[in-house]
């Protein structure tokens, strides 16, 4: 049995790869000769890896990273593949069939019912773009014509994802698992979008994804994005905006800070390393 998995469409910048792939949410292990064979799938049940070699010579996964002719871990292109004496000729694919633009992967699956192969399981896949930083996905995203906003060029205010970026490569510091310190860059956009939502939309989860704001200017007529941060990181005290009869109509209300309603813990929840679908908990004191 032969199935051909869309994955993703492929952005004109950046570059996409594979990561890790589960199939009936089980790690995948290919073998290190045939790259496109699985020999075995563990389940880390409980910190206990539980490993499955009965799926050796029952599923193969063939990769493609950017249409028919972007082979991952195969020398094969999609097309030689899908030209397989086993599959009816009516089916088989040709020079024709280029999943232009498109990541994917070809799954053969022997039928076993002892390896439990007698259909396509469930596939996981990891991918990673090489286009991370922030400032560069938003402006690949509203200039982009296929899977964007196609806004031109013009109408975005570079200046602003430059800012974004330098903003985003700081490095910070913090606690890894098992304790000492480490360093990494503040914002990454490593995570995909639905292309069918409309454009605003997954602009608001791209901005958000690096805690800033959109914004479209009518006296320059492009779009910005204003990044949530001190002034002193980029300004002075004397050189902010100054409010005073001059500039403003009517009058400026003043609501002091209610420290009564203000936040004095939090509840962090994140995913189990050792149980699939489970959530742990644990409770911050920010006093402390």
């Amino acid at each position: 049995m032969w199935y051909v998995c869309t994955l993703s469409e492929v952005t004109d910048s950046g570059t996409l790869s594979f990561g890790d792939i589960y199939y009936d949410s089980k790690l995948v292990t290919f073998d290190g000769t045939d790259h496109t064979k699985v020999i075995s799938l563990t389940n880390n049940n409980q910190g206990t890896p539980q490993v499955d070699t009965k799926i050796a010579g029952n599923l193969y996964m063939y990769l493609y990273n950017n249409g028919s002719n972007s082979p991952v871990n195969t020398s094969q292109t999609a097309i030689q593949v899908l030209q397989d004496a086993g599959i009816d000729p009516a089916q088989q694919w040709t020079s024709t069939d280029l999943m232009s633009s498109a990541a994917f992967m070809i799954v053969k699956v022997v039928y076993n019912q002892d390896a439990s192969t007698t259909n396509l399981g469930q596939v996981t896949v990891k991918m990673t773009n090489s286009l991370t930083k922030p400032g560069d996905v938003l402006y690949d995203y509203f200039t982009n014509s296929r899977y964007g906003c196609a806004i031109p060029a013009s109408q975005v205010d570079t200046t602003s994802l430059t800012a974004l970026n330098t903003y985003s490569d700081e490095l910070i510091t913090y606690i890894p698992v098992g304790g000492g310190t480490a360093t990494q860059a503040r914002y990454r956009i490593n995570g995909p979008i639905n292309t069918g939502n409309n454009c605003l939309t997954n602009i608001q989860q791209l901005v958000d994804a690096c805690d800033s704001w959109l914004q479209y200017s009518e006296l320059t007529g492009k779009w910005k994005v204003v990044i949530n941060q001190s002034y002193t990181d980029y300004t002075t005290f004397n050189d902010l905006f100054l409010l005073d009869s001059n500039n403003i109509v009517g009058g400026i209300d003043v609501n002091p800070l209610d420290l009564n309603s203000t936040y004095n813990s939090v509840e962090v929840q994140y995913p189990n390393t050792n149980i699939k679908d489970q959530t742990d908990f644990r409770v911050i004191n920010l006093i402390d």
